[in-house]
This record gives C-alpha cells, sequence and structure tokens, in this order.
C-alpha cells in the first residue's frame, strides 16, 4: 500500500489524490469514503484502528466510528459540498474538525432513522421519479449503516414497507465482494416520495432554534434578545458566528439549520450570508420568523412585504417580545 496515496481515513490504495502545495492540503476521492479535503496537520494527526474506528494520535479518548465520517462526508458531497478537515480550527475559521463534520449534519441512531435516511439522500441522487436506481456495496454510507449486513436489513425493510418497486435482486449475496457490480436496482414507490415529501418538513422533535442574522459588533444586543427570547420559550438558540462564511462555515450553518424546530431570520443589515439561510430554510419547509429593524423597514417593503410576514422592532426589548410571541403563537 502506497501511504502516501491511500485515503488517510479508510486506508484503501484504490482512491485518487491530489496535493494542493500551495494551501499545504490533499483532496482525496475515495469510492468508501466520498469526496473530501484534508490539512497536511489532519493526515498527520489521525489514525483508523482495527474494528473502523478512527481515533486521534494526540488523543486516545478521541475516537470516531469511520461509518458515520463516511455518512457525514457523503451527505455533504450530494450538496456539492467537500468539506476540508482539519486536526484544529484553522485560524481564519476555513476548517472542520471530525466533530464539526458530524455536527453538521443529522446522524441516524436506529434502523428506521437509517431507512428514511436512505430515501431522503438517494432522492437526491435519483430526483426523478420512476427512473432506475442502481445500488452499490460503498452505498451503505448513504444510510450510515455500520456494515453490510445491516445495509441490507434497511434495503429489505425499505422494500417491505413499499418503499421500492421493480426490485431487481434485493439480496447482496455474493456481489457483496465485488465493488463494481450493483447490489439491486429498483425504482421509488409512490409510497417513498410520499414519506420523502413528509420528511422535508418541520423537525416536530426539535429543540432548536436557528438563529440567521448579522453579526456585526453594533448588532449583538439584537441577536442576544433573539437567543433570550428563544431560551424563554423553552427552546435552545443556535448560531454561527464567524463574520466571514467560507464554504466549510457554511456547512456548519446549515447543518444547524436542517437540525432546528425554526429560523429566525433577523434581514437587518442586508447580510447575504442571512439572505442564504433564509432561502435554505423555506427550501426545506423549516418554519421561518422574519424580523427587521424598523428603521430599514423601507429598504425592503416594496420586495418582500407581498410575499412574507416581517415583524418590525424598535429596540432589544421589543424585539425580544415579539420573537416570544411569533414562537408561542407559530411553534408552541
Amino acid at each position: 500500500m502506497n501511504e502516501d496515496t491511500a485515503c488517510k481515513l479508510c486506508k484503501s490504495p484504490n482512491c485518487k489524490k491530489i496535493k494542493n502545495w500551495s494551501k499545504n492540503t490533499y483532496e482525496t476521492k475515495c469510492k468508501s469514503c466520498g469526496t473530501y479535503r484534508s490539512t497536511d496537520v489532519f493526515d498527520r494527526s489521525i489514525n483508523t484502528i482495527e474494528d473502523n474506528v478512527v481515533h486521534l494520535l494526540s488523543s486516545s479518548k478521541e475516537q470516531y466510528d469511520l461509518y458515520i465520517i463516511q455518512g457525514a462526508i457523503r451527505e455533504h458531497n450530494i450538496s456539492n459540498q467537500i468539506p476540508l478537515l482539519t486536526f484544529k480550527d484553522l485560524a481564519d475559521g476555513k476548517g472542520m474538525t471530525i466533530d464539526d463534520l458530524l455536527n453538521s449534519v443529522q446522524i441516524p441512531n436506529n434502523p428506521i432513522q437509517k431507512l428514511f435516511k436512505f430515501l431522503e439522500n438517494i432522492s437526491k441522487i435519483n430526483s426523478i421519479p420512476g427512473g432506475e436506481i442502481e445500488v452499490y456495496k460503498d452505498d451503505k454510507n448513504l444510510c450510515y449503516a455500520r456494515n453490510l449486513e445491516e445495509f441490507d436489513y434497511i434495503l429489505k425493510a425499505a422494500n417491505k414497507e413499499g418503499y421500492f418497486e421493480e426490485v431487481q435482486q434485493l439480496s447482496l449475496g455474493k456481489s457483496r465482494f465485488y465493488e463494481s457490480i450493483a447490489l439491486c436496482s429498483f425504482q421509488l414507490s409512490l409510497a417513498a416520495w410520499g414519506k420523502i415529501e413528509e420528511l422535508k418538513t418541520n423537525n416536530i422533535k426539535s429543540k432548536q432554534g436557528f438563529i440567521a442574522c448579522s453579526f456585526d459588533d453594533d448588532h449583538k444586543v439584537f441577536s442576544d434578545a433573539i437567543a433570550d427570547a428563544i431560551k424563554a420559550t423553552g427552546f435552545e438558540p443556535m448560531m454561527i458566528k464567524e463574520k466571514n462564511y467560507p464554504e466549510t462555515v457554511i456547512s456548519k450553518g446549515l447543518g444547524g439549520i436542517k437540525k432546528s424546530r425554526f429560523v429566525i431570520v433577523d434581514l437587518t443589515n442586508l447580510s447575504n450570508s442571512v439572505f442564504f439561510e433564509a432561502g435554505f430554510s423555506l427550501g426545506k419547509n423549516i418554519e421561518v420568523i422574519f424580523v427587521i429593524h424598523e428603521n430599514q423597514w423601507g429598504e425592503l417593503r416594496e420586495f418582500y412585504s407581498k410575499n412574507y410576514n416581517i415583524k418590525k422592532y424598535k429596540d432589544a426589548d421589543h424585539l425580544k417580545e415579539l420573537i416570544k410571541a411569533a414562537i408561542n403563537e407559530r411553534i408552541l
């Protein structure tokens, strides 16, 4: 095995690894792990040991199951994102630790959640109803399956629940040993598309409220007011405070939105990042509460007031009361 070209996560030699000399990073395209970028420090700081456990060389306590990391990377790839993994957060905020990566997605914890995760991910890859879908060995990371046996169970459960039709060879059998042979093929049924639409709706059980707002120093009193209002209604506030939004930090924010019951969007200061997060939230059918300082209402009135109910606030105390009332009315 050539350690210089092998995947640092799964140690597979069958991958493509390119070094960016100017940034001292690598881009690895691995069939098992997906496509990810990594810093030289990250590559020197991790090791994958028996039972497919990734651990940091500096701490035997920090260990991660490889299949979960692979699933998280695959989710990013499905969204056309390539995570940059690093041992520590870089000074410019452009890197993700393994913890950051795992916190940016919703990791399924039981067979039902894994089945639904598979439907959600496969529909993003094959978005045309009626299209034939072929599934291969490494597609087990689409549902965070620990191994091929669990993946086999998830596929058969999906078929039993009526989510597949026109099924061919729904059994791993001997084909599990051949990477180039499809394990099975099928079409998603109408029931599957209905479940996929259902999964796009609100995170009913989530106790998190995401805050999308400007993080300029003079706006902190208002972001604090929003956080206080969310806590007062029994939810936990979540926000990404970096002033710059490189791809990896956006991934952190989008992961937080996906896990949230609702999103508070403060349009004050006309932040492009806030507009992006608002659009993403609406596209995910997550409940969005819009607010803006009354001094800037005129700048948005012609475009936004025709489509969304945007609440105007005078000061921090007024904003806090508006948010509490909106959560009690629309969320609780």
